[in-house]
């Protein structure tokens, strides 16, 4: 197999940066995947992705508003890309897979663990690859923090700080209901920095959380504050977080902090810190004064270290490194890594175990609210608590 032919399942706003990625990687010579058909239920958001890729691809694929029909119609489909809505994603990956089709399946894998591994057992059943999209990890700053890490350049890891605030009180479409997105931004956006959790310091064993819902009314015209829409999701989560190898994480996030607000995410070790914001931190000889580099400059000290073969893996012919976080660059290597793994017949750097992972730590914060004591990943994993997500699950028959 020299070219994937993939169709695109759900064309809205996430779909449109698949459709980014995969202009780049036309661009960049790597071109591996052929998009076939797009499938949404609005017909005119398949037609506007279509017409997308028929722009760089040389060819429109076909349109479809009924994706178990295109399963059935399009015989010689190798994969698809799932990028419907949380609750939804399940019930699409588990028909696909039954297809016989590869699946790549949008963050978080399942909207709730049960539907997750629904879509794990799948896979397994079916001998099919299942990937999670996952980007955030493949960005230039993230690889860089990661080398920074593994280098010892800030001694053992002791501490991680991950503290941000904003606020706004526009809605969001579905991402408003929790019955409907599984979570707000803790769960959203969490479940890519909980990647980056695993994939930086290792597993998280234990969370303690408090989740809350200040704001329960939403606007669709905000600041006017016109079209309320109800909010069912939190906007507050102060978390901690117990990782296996020692390290202590203190995870706050709010978007209904009028004032000032915040951005800081540090990882802190015994002889210095590397940060999001600011680079790396170390103390000087003797430990008197300090010294700094930018996240800017420890990416080209990195790409001279580990060669160019190395850096070619990570971004391959380029691909990502347009600016520290390239997000449609990111999103164009996750989607070559899917397809390599389909023609080379490996596993995908973030598969269904991985998401599964990924996704059980913020579900864990959700889980240690709900309960008012510390919860084990592992449980949360197991089934073994699941008093936010049974109300999803009992509205799925899972």
């Amino acid at each position: 197999m020299s070219k994937v032919k993939m169709a695109i399942i759900g064309a809205g706003g996430i779909a449109g940066s698949h459709v980014s990625g995969l202009k780049l990687l036309k661009e960049a010579n790597l071109d591996v995947i052929d998009v076939v058909a797009v499938a949404d239920i609005v017909e005119e958001n398949a037609k506007r992705r279509a017409s997308e890729i028929s722009s760089f691809q040389g060819f429109k694929p076909k349109i479809y508003t009924d994706f178990k029909k295109m399963l059935l119609e399009e015989s010689d489909l190798d994969a698809v890309d799932i990028c419907v809505d949380h609750r939804s994603h399940h019930s699409v990956a588990v028909e696909a897979l039954n297809t016989g089709k590869h699946v790549i399946v949008e963050k978080p894998l399942g909207i709730t663990i049960k539907a997750a591994k629904q879509i794990i057992e799948a896979s397994v059943k079916n001998g099919k690859i299942l990937a999670t999209a996952e980007n955030y990890r493949r960005s230039v700053e993230d690889r860089v923090i990661k080398w920074v890490v593994e280098k010892g350049m800030i001694g053992t890891p002791r501490m991680l700080y991950w503290l941000q605030t904003s606020f706004s009180l526009s809605a969001w479409g579905w991402r408003n209901d929790k019955m409907k997105a599984g979570g707000g931004w803790i769960f959203d956006g969490g479940v890519h920095f909980a990647d980056l959790f695993l994939y930086i310091l290792g597993e998280v064993e234990e969370v303690y959380a408090v989740t809350k819902t200040l704001e329960p009314t939403r606007y669709d015209d905000w600041p006017e504050m016109n079209k309320k829409v109800k909010f069912t999701v939190e906007d507050l989560s102060f978390a901690l977080l117990k990782f296996r190898n020692g390290v202590t994480g203190a995870w706050i996030w709010s978007s209904v902090s009028p004032g000032e607000n915040f951005n800081h995410r540090v990882i802190s070790g015994t002889s210095g810190s590397i940060s999001w914001e600011n680079g790396l931190t170390k103390l000087g000889e003797g430990n008197i004064g300090k010294y700094t580099l930018s996240l800017y400059e420890l990416a080209q000290i990195m790409k001279k270290e580990i060669g160019s073969e190395k850096v070619n893996e990570m971004f391959p012919n380029g691909v990502g490194t347009r600016s520290l976080f390239d997000f449609d660059g990111t999103i164009a290597i996750e989607l070559y890594d899917f397809a390599r793994s389909i023609i080379e017949h490996k596993k995908p750097e973030v598969d269904g175990e991985l998401g599964l992972k990924a996704e059980a730590i913020p579900l864990a914060i959700f889980e240690s609210s709900a309960v008012g004591e510390p919860v084990k990943v592992e449980d949360v994993m197991s089934d073994s608590i699941e008093f936010y997500q049974k109300e999803i699950n009992d509205s799925l028959g899972l």
